[in-house]
């Protein structure tokens, strides 16, 4: 978190489904007590654990929050 109302999503690295799903689970219940903008998706290095989650971490982000996220 930066602050209160930014998020930056460091190394999405989920591999199965039910990872990503525990993500949105996480990130509608934290959005829906303190709306919040996602930054940015930050990816530390390029380990497959570490990065196997970004392609849906995105797409999830951008049809439950209609945010379009910058990868860093």
């Amino acid at each position: 978190m930066i602050g209160k109302e930014k998020l930056v999503i460091v190394d999405p690295g989920a591999m199965l489904e039910s990872e990503i799903d525990r993500l949105a689970k996480h990130l509608k219940t934290r959005f829906d007590r303190s709306p919040f903008q996602i930054v940015g998706i930050l990816l530390t290095h390029h380990h497959v654990d570490h990065i196997s989650g970004v392609v849906a971490c995105q797409k999830l982000l951008t049809e439950t929050f209609q945010q379009k996220v910058p990868i860093f």
